[in-house]
């Protein structure tokens, strides 16, 4: 068993992941469509109850997930309806270590526990109460920053790991074999985005430079998605190739 529990209430999502999901919702119903220009911030927060501040908060995920693209002096607009992800790539690794164009390094740099959104829990087939551990970690090639990535699994997997959740090297060996070990396909999506200002400050790079995003599902042999997630990498430093038959 984990040694540490953590418990986290619906009560605690913080507001503008709620307004997050929320807008999701309406943009998964159709009610904005691609291309559709969102109301502006004054209509936004009022229809969700919300501060601007707030509603910010909320639209930059939106625009880390690449789901809304801000153009400067017009508005948001909506840049794609939210769909399954396409196209399988087999796997054992992680997309930022299969393509750098130098082998680098993993730090594990922070774990937090969230209750699965409706884009997770809809990804991984969860119920929306469910716990989720969300791992953030950076990848450097010679203390150079080329990438960082957000795993989500699935916090019920942990509890039958006798594992300290305040050891990182400890978990951050534990994902990767869960990875190599667990999983034996995934689908990817890949997206090309402005960062913002959460990922620029991880990577420390100038907010609004274009990023290659992967937003990847894994799969057991059984066909379950048991781990999301979503990898950020500077293009310079990265060859992308696909393989492919007839």
């Amino acid at each position: 068993m984990v040694k540490e529990q953590t418990e986290v209430s619906k009560s605690k999502v913080p507001l503008y992941v709620s307004a997050y999901e929320t807008l999701y919702s309406l943009m998964a119903d159709g009610h904005y469509l691609p291309g559709d220009k969102l109301p502006n911030e004054n209509e936004l927060a009022k229809m969700l109850n919300i501060s601007r501040g707030t509603l910010r908060q909320a639209l930059l995920l939106f625009q880390e997930d690449g789901l809304i693209i801000n153009k400067h002096g017009s508005g948001n607009y909506v840049t794609e309806k939210i769909a399954k992800t396409s196209e399988g790539l087999e796997k054992k690794t992680v997309i930022c270590d299969r393509f750098s164009r130098e082998k680098g390094k993993w730090t594990l740099t922070n774990i937090s526990y969230q209750p699965a959104t409706k884009i997770i829990s809809e990804t991984l087939r969860i119920d929306n109460e469910k716990l989720v551990v969300l791992f953030e970690l950076i990848y450097c090639v010679d203390d150079k920053k080329i990438s960082c990535m957000d795993i989500f699994l699935p916090y019920d997997i942990l509890q039958h790991e006798n594992i300290s959740l305040n050891n990182y090297d400890d978990m951050q060996t534990f994902i990767f074999n869960y990875i190599a070990q667990k999983t034996n396909e995934s689908y990817v999506d890949l997206r090309v985005i402005d960062v913002r200002s959460r990922i620029a400050k991880r990577l420390e790079i100038t907010e609004g430079s274009s990023l290659c995003c992967f937003y990847e599902v894994m799969y057991t042999e059984m066909g379950i998605p048991t781990v999301y997630t979503k990898s950020y990498c500077v293009p310079s430093e990265y060859n992308f190739y696909i393989h492919s038959k007839r």
